[in-house]
């Protein structure tokens, strides 16, 4: 985060002061800043004031309890769209669907994890914040276009219409939940929806755009949060609710991509050689993200004028118990004048940061034959998650 933004806040509501101090520290530590209440009216007071990205909110409290701060703080036209995570002992699903309907986006068992509970904050506030920003470009988009044509409109009513279908969706799919692993898959299945409208909405909105720049930053948009959401499917549909199949996941990736950039003038091939086996959510994600900018690129800008090519990508573990990515083609080669000590691209900035800066590892360049990447990390590990 640039030092032009604030930290997210985060507002903590509970009345036992050792839980609030615990809590408090792992977040401080994290880079938030922290806000406390210690009862339900002065959570509705100074979540008003402050405007916190989100809100872990304790349900057994003197006064009004969670649930009725919960509904109290959705009525706010200042509060009612910020994330509600609550935090319980109590584990019956009569409670968890009790708090869902209240209008939660989460729910977490006492004792509370450090790291699952800085996991579930860090996704929510994620997902917030890309939804703040696609509410934005919605904005500005839309006066564009609606200077142009009235197809909007009837746009826009579909798009409402599907919306609105979505939440009695989820709404029947709450009152279904019946034990902690159902939950969680739904919690993963609601995520990976959510994504999908976003995609949705990016498609949508380049129809009715003229500028090629706009379009082509929205279909990158797309691309990365479909490889996000590809994810989140592969784990919904998994028996292991923390690891995904990776060779399951790339093939599905690999497949999206090709579909998406295909062009009947040429005929590229992608060989897969990944090994079949589990892989953390963690390591996923940014391994997705990775292959997605180095594929995207490849089949975008690495077989110019050609009507043949391949592209390899490889997946292994080596001696040193790291994950190591190949991923090349025999294309025409990247630019001489590029380099990872002066990015001017998005793309490649984002694979040197997650590489780097999320996963620890190291990328290497080698221009001999086409375009090869070597990508050389160690696997994610965190506690098994609830």
């Amino acid at each position: 985060m640039t030092n032009e933004k604030r930290n997210s806040r985060i507002l903590i509501v509970d009345d036992t002061i050792p839980t609030v101090n615990v809590i408090s520290l792992a977040l401080e530590n994290a880079g938030y800043d922290i806000f406390v209440a210690t009862n339900g009216k002065r959570a509705v007071t100074l979540a008003g004031l402050v405007k916190p990205d989100i809100i872990l909110l304790d349900i057994l409290m003197p006064g009004l309890d969670g649930y009725e701060t919960c509904n109290l703080l959705k009525t706010q036209h200042e509060t009612k769209n910020i994330p509600v995570i609550f935090m319980s002992a109590l584990t019956e699903t009569f409670d968890k669907v009790k708090g869902f309907k209240a209008g939660a986006v989460d729910y977490i068992t006492k004792p509370i994890e450090n790291e699952e509970l800085l996991s579930r904050v860090n996704t929510h506030i994620t997902i917030s914040n890309l939804q703040n920003e696609l509410v934005k470009l919605n904005t500005n988009l839309e006066e564009k276009i609606f200077e142009k044509t009235s197809r909007l409109k009837e746009s826009n009513v579909l798009l409402l219409q599907e919306i609105e279908e979505r939440k009695v969706a989820e709404e029947r799919l709450k009152t279904t939940l019946k034990q902690k692993d159902i939950l969680l898959k739904e919690l993963y299945h609601r995520t990976k929806n959510n994504m999908e409208v976003i995609c949705g909405m990016f498609n949508l909105k380049s129809l009715f755009t003229e500028n090629t720049i706009l379009e082509e930053t929205l279909r990158s948009f797309n691309d990365r949060i479909r490889s996000m959401a590809l994810v989140h499917e592969k784990l919904y549909q998994s028996g292991d609710l923390s690891n995904i199949n990776l060779k399951s996941y790339l093939l599905g990736l690999a497949d999206y991509l090709k579909r998406s950039y295909a062009n009947d003038k040429r005929n590229i091939s992608i060989i897969l050689n990944i090994i079949d086996r589990p892989i953390s959510l963690e390591t996923a994600v940014p391994l997705g993200l990775i292959i997605n900018e180095l594929l995207t690129n490849s089949l975008k800008h690495g077989f110019e004028n050609r009507e043949n090519g391949k592209i390899k990508i490889k997946v292994d573990f080596n001696e040193q118990d790291e994950i190591a990515l190949l991923v090349c083609d025999n294309g025409v080669g990247i630019s001489k004048d590029f380099s990872f000590e002066n990015i001017n691209s998005l793309g490649m900035y984002l694979v040197k940061n997650l590489v780097e800066g999320q996963l620890h590892g190291s990328v290497m360049l080698n221009r001999n034959c086409g375009t090869e990447f070597l990508i050389k990390f160690k696997e994610l590990k965190y506690k098994k998650r609830i």
